[in-house]
């Protein structure tokens, strides 16, 4: 298998892997903005990857040497192996089978919320999330609305409607979608979903008068009870607690640490984009020619 196959898979991970667990000094909503377009292309990148592997398998039968006679400019080249291509044919497969999944459920959470903007569920289980849709529903149950106080309450709805403000449903989507093509950057996906926490936490603080206390007690009551439906919504609780209320008294980061921050992101996103364009000409040219252009 050529080596112009597999070299930007690893680098793409080796990336994905530093960014997810060094972090750069970025505020979390700016991070959350960088992870979530590093996530789509290396999700990209590895569909394309996984689409080549099962071209390749396919140009093995008589079928595929047919193809390969007609168009020769396909993508089922690198002399992929047997093995190699039944791998990347069950990755390929069980990839879009995950990620069709995580659509059907948020789909299914959007038309349950009927176009609300806010919906209580009789439920004793404790539960809050944000639904995405037109023009987006902030759904709590009868169990949390009960075990806090009025204050409470209104960090719990600031911080759903800062997710649907700042559409972090996309960010945890494309958490999704690399997990699904890409595996072993879960971690990233995990960071995703972390900073968009963080990003609505802050929101939520500026929401109810800069009151950073009232925003961490409520974290420590309903945080550890909650958790999201399904891992394409956002949702107040389920993980990561300590880092969270760490996040909220620690001190502002300084224009200098910021910018660090943003140089080292975007020069990973710009490496990242310049390796996945080995492979993106594949797709390209497989659709040039399945649509007859």
């Amino acid at each position: 298998m050529s080596l112009t196959l597999i070299a930007p898979a690893l680098i793409v991970v080796a990336i994905g892997l530093v960014l997810a667990y060094l972090h750069p000094p970025m505020r979390p909503s700016a991070e959350a903005r960088l992870l979530c377009t590093y996530a789509t292309v290396a999700g990209l990148t590895g569909f394309t990857i996984l689409f080549a592997l099962t071209a390749g398998l396919v140009s093995r039968t008589d079928l595929g040497s047919l193809i390969v006679s007609a168009c020769p400019a396909l993508p089922i080249g690198h002399g992929v192996g047997l093995v190699e291509g039944l791998v990347g044919s069950a990755l390929l497969v069980a990839g879009s089978a995950r990620f069709g999944l995580t659509l059907r459920q948020r789909r299914r959470l959007s038309r349950a919320t009927g176009g609300r903007r806010f919906a209580v569920i009789d439920s004793s289980q404790p539960t809050a999330f944000a639904v995405p849709g037109q023009p987006g529903c902030v759904v709590v149950s009868r169990g949390l609305l009960d075990r806090v106080t009025p204050q409470q309450r209104r960090v719990v709805l600031a911080h759903e409607q800062a997710h649907l403000r700042h559409r972090h449903h996309r960010h945890l989507l494309a958490g999704e979608f690399v997990t699904s093509f890409v595996p072993i950057l879960r971690p990233l996906a995990a960071r995703i979903r972390l900073v968009t926490e963080l990003a609505a936490d802050q929101s939520a603080v500026s929401a109810i008068g800069n009151d950073a206390g009232l925003v961490a007690r409520t974290i420590e009551t309903v945080a550890a009870l909650t958790s999201s439906p399904s891992s394409a919504v956002p949702a107040f609780g389920g993980s990561a607690i300590d880092a969270r209320l760490a996040a909220l008294w620690a001190p502002p980061l300084g224009p200098g640490r910021r910018m660090t921050g943003r140089l080292a992101g975007i020069s990973a996103l710009l490496l990242v984009v310049a390796t996945a364009t080995t492979q993106a000409h594949h797709l390209a040219e497989a659709v040039w020619h399945i649509c007859g252009m």
